[in-house]
């Protein structure tokens, strides 16, 4: 516990039976803002417990885990969580195994969620089927600023361009990170179209 930032810091594995204690208390700690998970491998276990403490907690605005694992079970709870929070500002799971059924209940948690402003889903297996609900989330969200999907090789061009549909209907979106991921030359075209009358789009990072 970081006193002055107000935040939680964990590395290195951590079990689920001395996690939940610490989820249990943050239901009604006030003075946490943000917590850091590097390397616990919490599961889906505790990215439930997690979820459960967003759907109370008030003050969190920050949740970053990454290199952990998680499939569709832990994360519908964080997605049904979201739709209701108001206090998350950034939600970042890197390296975590997410997969398009997972995607697709993020993005539909997002497309209720009026706070968050900042996705980082870099390193994770998101293939077409997430990145088109993902697009649709686009066009529905009006609070989200920086969107990262750096190193989803499997979006394909099909994901791709629908990304680029939600991104041209999209009026909050001001970095776009599609680094580390193949982008065809038409599906270029379409990306390239999108982003030329963005109203707030300042960036978009592809290597």
């Amino acid at each position: 516990w970081d006193n002055v930032s107000k935040c939680y810091r964990y590395h290195g594995k951590l079990k689920i039976q001395c996690f939940k204690p610490m989820c249990d208390s943050l239901r009604t700690h006030k003075g946490v803002k943000s917590i850091f998970l590097d390397h616990m491998s919490i599961g889906n276990k505790g990215l439930q417990a997690l979820a459960e403490v967003l759907a109370v907690n008030s003050t969190i605005e920050t949740l970053i885990i990454s290199d952990d694992k998680f499939d569709r079970v832990g994360v519908r709870s964080l997605a049904e969580a979201l739709k209701n929070n108001k206090s998350l500002k950034e939600l970042s799971l890197t390296g975590c195994s997410i997969g398009n059924r997972s995607a697709v209940l993020i993005a539909e948690g997002l497309c209720e969620n009026k706070t968050v402003g900042v996705l980082n889903l870099a390193r994770n297996a998101i293939g077409c089927q997430g990145a088109q609900r993902l697009g649709e989330m686009l066009k529905k969200n009006a609070t989200l600023n920086y969107l990262s999907l750096n190193g989803n090789k499997k979006i394909g061009k099909q994901g791709l361009n629908s990304l680029s549909e939600g991104l041209a209907a999209n009026k909050s979106l001001q970095t776009f990170d599609l680094q580390k991921i193949r982008i065809p030359k038409e599906a270029a075209f379409v990306l390239a179209e999108a982003t030329m009358n963005h109203v707030s789009l300042q960036t978009v990072q592809i290597s």
